[in-house]
């Protein structure tokens, strides 16, 4: 009798069918290729391009990484050499082989207590860590501060001791005291405290926390995974025994006890300080001493001075009356300050005028007072007054923004490739004008198939690209008499926000519009074979011509891509620039702005420190 049985009994011995593995490992390897192709491409023409331009910001990021890289992830422990990734990998790779078997082996977990490296693999292990570390953690705010402290600039780090009494007693009220001694640790509490106090949390989380841990349960591992293997082995429904675990309780408590420290440091660095912040610091404190001591107590090598049965309520006593204790300090502290509120936190709301006045940049406004009052004159005196006073009326702007949009869109006409963009105000010569700037669109006349070729090779400018409106009487002005150079390349808005142009490097005609040709600096010649990978088209339709190509004509885009130290936008828009001439050539006017985070600056509320730098 034909057995029945015997072919799918074997196939579930032999696994997963492999080939079905290697086909989706092959799709996905060619993916990941094809991407890392693209960047690569996209990497070697922005060098290619732009220079040091390019390479400078990867260069500060890099330095910022490999500090954070270095205190976040680096052992320098030579004599354990331990290694939290290697132990689990060694001890993974033998139980994934036997859980492919019908018959497993019994196979042990090792300590990680007694897991260590040999020398050179220890080494180039901490290298390869922070090779990766400096890519994921990269911070480009960090590497500039480092280089420029190297160089001789002051961060004001040498005020943050100062820090640490600021808890213990009530400021003057008087401005005076956060502008001598808050406002200069300001650069060192945004720059550089908050990046490294993450590098700190993340190395005591995982070199600290998770490695001490695994060293004190590494024998419970060991047991839980000999009754999880010996549950599967044999089969039954019930599973592994967990009462033989026995946790590490003291190394638990010792790494709360620190944790609490670390959280109680922290708080030496908060966004605002008053009257109860030595008691919450005090009593994070006093919670991680209590925890210190519960791992004392409860440590092997300990005499045993409290009863098991009492230990439990000695900690639970214990916590109860930290909070008691830090909750009565500060509602009574808060019940003085509704009493008395000018005096209690007065202090404290003038240094938070004082620091915010100085992240907003407030003390260089100047202020200059106008009269605004009404004198009335006599009907006799009106025409004079008016003569008298007619550099000033003459200047009085009196078309505003929709107005002036208004004005301008018929000055458009049919033309069906171009559209308003953005609409600016500029002065030239003690005048106001609205300066309207268009941006091109594909007509929609455009077929689906002559798509590409319309985008990339016709449509790449907009032969004249500004509009002028006198902002005084609201009369068109001709364009040429303030830009002699009008063609907008590299702009905002439609084609220049979506695609990039090209064309073949010795043309001898032009297919863009009018039949222009591009003769400024901005692109770079890509031979082939590497046009053909950047476009593919470009190996069908010119596969031996090497083309001039012209990305990131999205002038924020590119900004952001060359100067990333800056912001470009503000609450989701654009920040807006401006065209400006030297009477031949056309530039975007890029306002330069940095917005900082101030969650480590006392008194800062978390409010931004920004500044206009250029």
């Amino acid at each position: 009798m034909k057995n029945y049985y015997s072919e799918s009994e074997d196939s579930v011995s032999r696994g997963p069918p492999r080939k079905g593995i290697f086909i989706l490992l092959a799709i996905i390897a060619f993916f990941i290729l094809i991407s890392t192709i693209s960047q690569v491409i996209s990497l070697y023409l922005n060098v290619q391009e732009f220079g040091t331009l390019f390479i400078r910001p990867f260069y500060y990021a890099l330095i910022g990484g490999l500090v954070l890289g270095i205190i976040s992830f680096v052992r320098i422990d030579l004599k354990n050499r331990r290694s939290i990734f290697w132990w689990a990998l060694t001890n993974a790779i033998p139980l994934i082989r036997t859980s492919d078997t019908t018959s497993p082996g019994q196979q042990d977990l090792s300590p990680f207590k007694d897991f260590q490296l040999t020398l050179p693999k220890f080494a180039i292990w901490q290298v390869t860590k922070l090779l990766i570390a400096s890519i994921l953690l990269t911070n480009t705010n960090l590497g500039m501060t480092i280089i420029g402290m190297t160089a001789g600039w002051s961060s004001g780090i040498s005020y943050l001791p100062y820090l640490f009494t600021l808890p213990f007693f009530a400021p003057p009220s008087d401005m005076a005291f956060a502008q001598q001694n808050i406002i200069p640790m300001v650069p060192a509490l945004t720059l550089l405290v908050s990046p490294i106090l993450g590098a700190l949390g993340t190395r005591l989380i995982i070199l600290v926390g998770i490695t001490q841990l695994l060293k004190a349960a590494s024998s419970t591992l060991t047991e839980l995974g000999s009754e999880i293997k010996k549950s599967t082995t044999e089969g039954s429904n019930v599973g592994p025994d967990l009462t033989k675990i026995k946790l590490p309780t003291s190394t638990i408590e010792s790494l709360v006890a620190l944790f609490l420290f670390w959280t109680a440091f922290n708080m030496f660095f908060p966004s605002y300080i008053d009257y109860n912040s030595k008691f919450m610091i005090g009593g994070v404190f006093l919670a991680g001493i209590a925890f210190a001591a519960f791992s004392y107590l409860d440590s092997p090598n300990t005499k045993r001075i409290i009863k098991p049965s009492q230990i439990n309520s000695v900690r639970i006593g214990a916590i109860i009356l930290i909070a008691l204790l830090v909750g009565a300090s500060t509602g009574v502290q808060g019940s003085i300050a509704d009493t008395r509120k000018v005096e209690w936190n007065g202090p404290y709301s003038t240094q938070e005028i004082a620091v915010n006045r100085y992240l907003a940049n407030l003390d260089s406004v100047k202020e200059v007072k106008y009269n605004f009052s009404l004198s009335p004159l006599p009907p006799n005196e009106i025409k004079p007054y008016m003569q008298e006073h007619s550099d000033i009326l003459d200047a009085v702007r009196l078309w505003d923004l929709k107005g002036a949009e208004a004005k301008l869109k018929p000055e458009i006409g049919l033309i069906p490739y171009v559209d308003f963009q953005d609409t600016d105000i500029l002065r030239f010569n003690g005048s106001l004008y609205w300066s309207a700037s268009l941006k091109p669109i594909l007509p929609e006349t455009v077929e689906a198939s002559n798509v590409w070729y319309n985008e990339h090779l016709v449509y790449t400018h907009v032969p004249n690209g500004f509009l002028l409106l006198d902002g005084h009487n609201g009369k068109i002005v001709d364009t040429a008499d303030f830009f002699n150079q009008r063609k907008i390349y590299y702009g905002e808005g439609g084609l220049l926000s979506d695609v990039w142009s090209a064309y073949p490097s010795d043309r001898q005609t032009s297919d863009e519009l009018n039949g222009h040709m591009y003769s400024g600096s901005g692109g770079i010649d890509i031979p082939p074979p590497l046009s053909w990978i950047f476009e593919p088209n470009w190996l069908l339709s010119r596969p031996f011509e090497t083309i001039h190509t012209m990305r990131y004509k999205d002038v924020h885009e590119k900004m952001e891509l060359l100067f990333p130290y800056f912001f470009y936008q503000i609450n989701g828009k654009p920040i807006d620039m401006y065209p400006v001439t030297d009477g031949k050539e056309t530039y975007w006017l890029m306002p330069l702005m940095i917005a900082l985070e101030t969650d480590r600056v006392p008194w800062s509320q978390n409010n931004y420190f920004v500044r206009h730098v250029g």
